[in-house]
């Protein structure tokens, strides 16, 4: 999990699949966006509207773009041309374009309102001295705010003018206004948002007994920047029942979401989430023909609702300034946009995705990957460089395989050898030229492998170098270490094999590869270190290089021909896999023997075990939270957390047995110190990699994990008491309102091989929204809350988490 496309906040970089069906898969946060058509305009935009031609239409007449000083109409058919005989005022920029309920259009521009109906335009003109400064409209009402913060309020009467209502003078400027949409059964909306200078929203009343009286108010942390009233769908509740939200974009880069009670108006229910350092402007679009909400920041979000589900999830696209919904024949639903000078029209097909993925092939089967610091820059510097892209080196490995060089010898010799008389066959070519990826490829035998070492441009995903190793020669693990002697040149160091067979593990000859690179990442070999067994694991320490060999752990130092062995720890039960050096202690998963805790005595140049596990566990993968705790998981699908005890952090180690010798006798006795377990957990799927992490800037530090069977899951840390109450107690009634389909008791699943400990399975608090109304009701009067704040936390957990 890092941001090596240097895009601003963190990608998930995954290797799957194996063979020719190999890929590295970037995981971006947010809906896939594709891009239909873009078009650079004369100028800088400011704004843009599509509207139709009439109501019943199924697709829109016209682009409006809006200028510093012009509109610009654009008509849209099998190409979109610029139009001069549309009635819209083309000589003065452009608020609002509202296709009005009898098929007349109304355009709001800074001298006032112009509508344009079939045979004649009236036009309404401002009082002088005062311009419009904002405006916002829906199929029969119309409202404005005049510079000074007056409001006019508009409406469409049955000769189709336009009449005016009603005003009233605000006692601040007003920087934003929204109306509410006309709801179903009904002949105009009842409320209307202003937002002003003051920091704060309004609602007020467009009955026609009280035309804008305020109804209730917002306080606001900082001053609004667009506001938006939208009708939809309520978590939780029956198809039919729906709410008016209020969403109000602040400058300050927060969206905040309120329910507006349909009868008086009043604000309840406020949630809010942080988009980005950037003002949220905010657009009312159509999402499967159901309004939804796009929230312009530093990225575009689109708030809709999907399968009864709330989602707030950004698009994977540029920064936009101004969006509405397009609809034409060749995009049926989609985006049009401004971002700088150009129009783009774009759209969502994946809806109800929390990742897009981008997938780059691989020659073999990916092992393992490291990201490579930049060789121009400090140590300390070269991977926390902002906007800068970070180059990965994998390393590809496949047994029972030959090398790319052999396999294309093979293929030439086929091509000259006719095995039957159809052979010059055209069906039979064909078949011939068919990808690996879907015929698979050829067999070469035990203890023959195919590897390379690739490096990867992941902005870009493309292969920067390739190095094939030796036949037969396979690449196992891999690592970047800053050498003493080398201090500032990063070393790409890797464990290779030869001949190696999977059962028994064992390779006739092994080697560690010691490699520079310059500033294009073209590997150079410095020297090739023999082995006397199969590299497992490496990582760095303290300038050296500490290497896991067969059942022994080794500290290395770079020599001028190979690298020296300075020590050696021999009482390893069967190899190490993992390795992670935190401040002076050593965190080492065994393959069967769980996780150690290891040291080195300068003094004695000798490693000793502080603590090791208290359960044999067969380790797959772990990561070191702090400078004492580690969570581990295992290859019968638990995850758990261990910490060294408090008694023996300093421990310095020795001999215990007092017949002084060096070895480490507190371990070889079985003796050493056992780790305390502080969480236990079934996952219910093989965790391959985990990782702490954060997913999205300002959220929080999370616990990211990846499995064997293609999922991406979290654990989030709680950092509040009340949290852990609530979620307790929600997870022990949702176990008895939703109980597993196979019928076995929930708890049980989750303690299939340790019993759980201090986890709160989310998934199954999610659950809760998909309850029926009268069990969401009886479940939150047990816990002292209404559905609304039950749901309330649980997308607060969400939003804290991505």
């Amino acid at each position: 999990v890092l941001d090596a496309a240097g895009e601003g906040s963190a990608q998930l970089y995954a290797l799957c699949g194996r063979g020719p069906r190999s890929s590295m898969r970037i995981l971006r946060h947010g809906l896939a966006v594709t891009e239909m058509a873009t078009s650079e305009l004369p100028g800088k935009p400011s704004a843009v509207w599509t509207v139709k031609a009439k109501t019943e239409a199924e697709y829109d007449r016209y682009i409006i773009v809006s200028f510093v000083d012009v509109t610009l109409v654009l008509s849209i058919g099998d190409t979109v041309e610029e139009v001069l005989d549309s009635g819209f005022l083309a000589t003065s920029p452009t608020l609002l374009v509202q296709l009005m309920v009898d098929d007349s259009h109304c355009q709001v521009h800074p001298s006032g309102i112009r509508h344009l109906l079939p045979r004649r335009t009236n036009e309404w003109r401002a009082p002088a001295q005062k311009r419009v400064v904002c405006a916002a409209a829906n199929e029969r009402q119309v409202v404005i705010a005049l510079s000074g913060g007056e409001i006019v309020y508009f409406e469409i009467d049955e000769s189709r003018t336009l009449t005016e209502v009603a005003k009233r003078e605000m006692t601040y400027e007003v920087l934003c206004l929204a109306v509410q949409p006309i709801p179903e059964g009904r002949k105009r909306g009842a409320f209307m948002c202003v937002g002003g200078v003051d920091n704060t929203v309004r609602i007020l009343s467009l009955d026609r007994e009280r035309p804008l009286k305020q109804l209730s108010a917002q306080a606001l942390a900082a001053a609004p920047e667009s506001v938006n009233l939208i009708e939809m769908k309520s978590m939780g509740q029956s198809e039919d029942m729906h709410s008016l939200f209020l969403n109000v974009g602040l400058t300050s880069g927060i969206l905040i979401r309120s329910v507006v009670d349909f009868v008086t108006g009043t604000l309840s229910d406020q949630r809010s989430r942080f988009l980005g350092p950037k003002a949220v402007s905010l657009h009312s679009v159509k999402v499967q023909g159901v309004p939804a909400l796009l929230a312009l920041s530093t990225k575009p979000w689109l708030c809709y609702n999907f399968q009864g589900k709330y989602n707030c999830t950004p698009m994977s696209y540029d920064k936009l300034e101004f969006a509405c919904s397009f609809s034409s024949e060749q995009c049926p639903e989609g985006f049009a946009a401004i971002a700088d000078n150009e129009l783009r029209i774009v759209s969502c097909d994946r809806l109800g995705e929390i990742f897009n993925q981008t997938v780059m092939p691989l020659s073999y089967t990916p092992r393992r990957f490291v990201p490579l610091p930049s060789p121009l820059l400090a140590p300390e510097q070269a991977l926390h460089q902002e906007n800068e892209a970070i180059m990965l080196a994998i390393l590809e490995a496949d047994h029972n395989a030959y090398n790319e060089e052999t396999k294309r010898e093979i293929r030439a010799a086929l091509k000259k050898i006719k095995l039957t008389a159809r052979a010059e066959d055209a069906n039979e070519d064909e078949q011939d030229d068919l990808p690996e990826s879907q015929i698979g490829t050829f067999k070469a035998g035990e203890g023959k492998w195919g590897s390379c070492i690739r490096i990867v441009d992941p902005a870009r995903q493309h292969t920067v170098s390739k190095l094939d190793l030796d036949v037969d020669e396979a690449a196992i693990c891999v690592t970047v270490c800053y050498f003493n002697q080398l201090s500032n040149q990063p070393c790409l160091v890797v464990g290779t094999a030869y001949n190696m067979t999977l059962h028994p593990r064992h390779a006739p000859r092994a080697t560690i590869k010691t490699y520079i690179y310059d500033e294009r990442y073209n590997l150079q070999l410095i020297h090739s270190t023999p082995i006397d067994d199969v590299p497992l694991c490496l990582f760095p320490f303290e300038g050296k290089l500490l290497a896991s060999v067969g059942k022994n752990l080794r500290i290395y130092e770079l020599g001028k021909r190979k690298l020296l062995r300075k020590c050696e720890f021999k009482n390893i039960p069967e190899g190490i896999t993992w390795m992670h050096v935190k401040k002076d202690k050593i965190f080492a998963a065994d393959l069967r023997e769980s996780i150690h805790i290891l040291k080195y005595r300068r003094m004695d140049n000798q490693l000793f075990v502080v603590a090791d596990d208290q359960a044999p566990r067969w380790m797959t993968t772990a990561c070191v939270l702090d400078n004492s705790t580690v969570i581990g998981c295992d290859k019968f699908d638990n995850a758990f957390i261990a910490r060294v005890p408090d008694d023996v952090q300093t421990d310095q180690g020795g001999d215990m047995s007092g017949l002084r010798l060096k070895a480490d006798t507190a371990y070889i006795t079985g003796t050493s110190p056992k780790m305390d377990h502080i969480m236990q957990f079934h996952v219910g799927e093989t965790v391959m990699a985990i990782e702490k992490a954060i997913l999205v800037p300002g959220s929080a530090e999370v616990i990211i994990y990846a499995t064997l069977l293609g999922g991406v899951g979290v654990f989030y840390p709680f950092t509040r008491r009340r949290d852990v109450d609530f979620f307790l107690h929600l997870e022990m009634f949702m176990r008895n309102e939703k109980p597993p389909l196979c019928g076995r008791h929930h708890a049980m699943f989750r303690s299939y091989y340790f019993p759980i400990q201090n986890t709160v399975d989310g998934d199954l608090c999610e659950q809760y929204t998909t309850l029926p109304f009268e069990k969401q009701r009886a479940i939150a009067s047990e816990l002292d809350k209404t559905p609304a704040e039950i749901l309330a936390k649980l997308e607060e957990m969400r939003n804290t988490i991505l």
